[in-house]
């Protein structure tokens, strides 16, 4: 078990801004799908629509359509 952890923090070590950048992009996700996806029970819309930047509830296709093709390879890279 002990040797699992320091593989762990081998890896951590060793690549802190891949680490970084995939946090990054799921807080921006979560928060994309927060305001833009999800309906909330007392406005009954989205915080999205409530602001006037939306005019209907965004699906998922939708949020991933905005990503980047190159960024969704580059995720395939590090990840092989």
């Amino acid at each position: 078990m002990i040797r699992a952890d320091k593989a762990n923090q081998i890896d951590w070590a060793l690549a802190p801004e891949e680490k970084l950048s995939n946090h990054e992009a799921a807080i921006a996700l979560h928060y994309m799908h927060y305001n833009f996806c999800r309906i909330h029970k007392s406005l009954r819309c989205t915080l999205a629509m409530e602001a006037g930047i939306a005019d209907h509830v965004w699906s998922a296709e939708e949020l991933v359509s905005l990503l980047e093709p190159k960024s969704i390879l580059d995720g395939l890279k590090m990840a092989v």
